[in-house]
């Protein structure tokens, strides 16, 4: 089984495990519980970091492209993630460009 293959099936068990709307947001989840949880510190000391990361996905229509907001008030930081899940296919620029709108 190829890499992608192997994020892709555990992609789609997350979206229907949380009821995502799509394998784009599920691909958020997957990001932040697999990678940024090692390297940044969101702040969590709870049992049930998934529900946590679910709680912060904010990936909707009018979005400005932010699919997930956390804060830290001890380094006093707001992160925002913006995650593409592609098939292959190149990104349309105006996706790239669209989180520079957020004031």
């Amino acid at each position: 089984m190829s890499f992608y293959a192997k994020i892709k099936d555990q992609v789609t068990e997350l979206t229907g495990q949380f009821n995502y709307p799509n394998d784009g947001t599920a691909f958020g989840h997957f990001i932040l519980r697999e990678c940024f949880n090692k390297i940044i510190d969101f702040e969590y000391d709870g049992t049930d970091y998934d529900s946590f990361i679910k709680d912060h996905i904010v990936d909707m229509a009018n979005d400005l492209g932010n699919d997930a907001i956390f804060t830290n008030q001890k380094n006093r930081e707001i992160i925002v993630f913006q995650f593409k899940y592609s098939n292959g296919q190149l990104l349309n620029t105006n996706e790239i460009k669209k989180n520079k709108k957020i004031h």
